[in-house]
């Protein structure tokens, strides 16, 4: 259940840019009542705003281009994620660590 959580968490993070920003200025706050390990706490603590919003915005770009063709799903309470959120490569978190 723990990477549904990571999925959630990053399909939030990529649609709310309120959300976004909680979780880059206070992560505790924001990961609160999501069952993660430590090491998925460790890797969305790690993770680079400015890179993430890079690929945030090509995640957009996709979510608005199956909106309007009607393909697109909305993240609703039930937590449906989007199809282009669902293939997110969560395996690329390394990539997106922060390195300073």
């Amino acid at each position: 259940m723990s990477f549904h959580n990571v999925q959630t968490i990053i399909g939030k993070a990529t649609v709310d840019r309120a959300y976004r920003d909680l979780l880059f200025s206070q992560p505790d706050a924001a990961l609160k009542g999501f069952e993660l390990s430590a090491e998925e706490t460790a890797s969305l603590k790690a993770l680079s705003r400015e890179k993430f919003d890079a690929v945030a915005g090509e995640l957009e770009e996709q979510i608005l281009a199956g909106a309007v063709g009607g393909t697109g799903l909305k993240l609703t309470e039930n937590e449906q994620l989007l199809p282009a959120v669902r293939q997110f490569d969560l395996t690329r978190f390394g990539m997106y660590a922060n390195t300073n």
